[in-house]
């Protein structure tokens, strides 16, 4: 027979990678509606924008613009250029930090099985310890 204290190591600990997920409508999972697909949004609106500019900045070209007009013009492109990039950055750095985020989680997933499974056999060893202590001390 064990005791409560023997059943409580040798039972198993539960990890974060048991829970299937946040039901919808709970703050972690509009965070990560929010986190994930608002960027993407902007991102897309960005370099959409980009073409457009760069769309009028091609019909700009020709003798009846000013010098004056189209430094202005190149001004802004050049600041809309700058986000434009940084929005093709996220969409591309996106995928390759998914991955690597991807491996990391499955690496310490499975080191968290590891150490669960050790630290139970080592529970287990602990109380069969204990008993045969016990059983040796009755005979």
């Amino acid at each position: 027979m064990s005791t409560p204290e023997q059943k409580a190591l040798a039972a198993p600990v539960p990890t974060d990678s048991d829970e299937v997920g946040s039901p919808p409508g709970t703050l972690s999972a509009i965070l990560s509606f929010t986190q994930g697909v608002i960027p993407l949004i902007i991102a897309i609106v960005a370099l959409w924008y980009f073409g457009t500019v760069l769309k009028r900045m091609f019909g700009l070209t020709g003798p009846t613009v000013t010098e004056t007009e189209w430094g202005r013009n190149v001004y802004l492109y050049g600041g809309l250029e700058a986000l434009a990039f940084a929005a093709a950055g996220f969409l591309f750095g996106r995928e390759v930090n998914r991955q690597r985020a991807e491996r990391a989680e499955r690496h310490a997933d499975s080191a968290q099985r590891d150490a669960n499974s050790a630290r139970n056999a080592a529970a287990t060893s602990r109380a069969n310890g204990r008993v045969n202590l016990t059983r040796k001390s009755r005979e």
